[in-house]
């Protein structure tokens, strides 16, 4: 099937990747251009409520304009994005590789060394978000993917505005973020209502690098709530207690 863009046809849908109730991504080609590319289709019609979804589409739309700008290495391109009847399209690059969330989970646990290139990739790409006047807002590894042995790109960019307040498009390409309040990668700032800023992509990076240097998420609990107390009120054991190989220099800037 086509996704019916503008003159016509643009984007052949070759496979359905992943699916969710807010939004539907294919693996596609750009006729136009002759390019292998990620569609999303990011639902607004919620209940029959039209003039909602309208009013949705114009949102997410402009989300898209604003990681439109976000054009770095380390970062997923962003192709193109329209309409598709009342829902929203994006098209983005298509990456061949797999997340960092996938990897850890198959066992992989880099040397510190390793863990610190990794770290200099995402630090990169935050730098460059944050220069633009922007908060990526969804630091955690699912959003950090390999496509390469040591190539990486940032996905999901939430394109928070400076102040805080407008978390607008999600841009991954191969599914859902998990929602917030149940994530152990959320900030504090997100669970107390107050304004973001820089230091809450910062403190997602700590988070990531703390996992892949000790293998545990910083936070943990097996209820929303019970995770919610843990990221505002538990002490987190420092790296080198639970990976002796872990330099304590590295560990204490981590803590920090």
């Amino acid at each position: 099937s086509q996704i019916a863009v503008g003159d016509g046809g643009r984007y052949a849908l070759k496979a359905c990747l992943s699916r969710s109730a807010a939004a539907t991504v294919y693996a596609a080609f750009d006729t136009r251009l002759s390019r292998d590319v990620v569609i999303k289709v990011l639902k607004t019609t919620r209940n029959g409520a039209d003039a909602h979804a309208v009013a949705h589409a114009a949102d997410l739309l402009a989300g898209v304009r604003l990681v439109a700008r976000l054009q770095h290495p380390s970062m997923v391109t962003l192709f193109d994005a329209g309409l598709c009847g009342l829902d929203v399209y994006t098209a983005m690059e298509r990456l061949e590789g797999g997340s960092l969330h996938d990897r850890l989970a198959q066992g992989w646990r880099p040397a510190p060394q390793e863990a610190l290139r990794v770290g200099a990739g995402i630090a990169a790409a935050l730098a460059f978000v944050h220069e633009a006047g922007l908060l990526h807002g969804r630091v955690e590894p699912a959003h950090v993917f390999f496509f390469g042995p040591t190539q990486l790109k940032l996905l999901n960019c939430g394109a928070v505005g400076p102040d805080g307040g407008h978390d607008t498009l999600p841009v991954d390409a191969f599914g859902e973020p998990a929602p917030r309040e149940s994530s152990p990668y959320t900030a504090p700032e997100v669970l107390l209502g107050i304004a973001l800023d820089a230091r809450c992509d910062v403190y997602g990076l700590g988070l990531v690098m703390y996992e892949m240097l000790t293998g545990h998420t910083a936070f943990s609990g097996d209820s929303p709530q019970a995770l919610r107390n843990a990221v505002l009120l538990s002490d987190v054991p420092e790296a080198h207690t639970r990976n002796p190989a872990v330099p304590r220099a590295l560990s204490s800037v981590l803590a920090r």
